[in-house]
């Protein structure tokens, strides 16, 4: 019985830090998408300002 029981404590253990894996990857996931999002933009908007005429102003 007691072998039962540890096993579904390892179990539970596992999807604990399963759940905790997911959020990590999920959060991390989001961080580096809204980076590239930011950094997209604001890359071209120096790329598109750098080439101007009028940068030098």
């Amino acid at each position: 019985m007691n072998n039962l029981n540890n096993e579904k404590s390892i179990q539970e253990e596992i999807r604990a830090v399963k759940k905790q894996t997911f959020k990590v990857l999920g959060f991390g996931f989001l961080v580096i998408l809204f980076f590239l999002i930011y950094w997209i933009y604001f890359e071209e908007n120096l790329l598109v300002e750098s080439k101007s005429p009028y940068a030098d102003k």
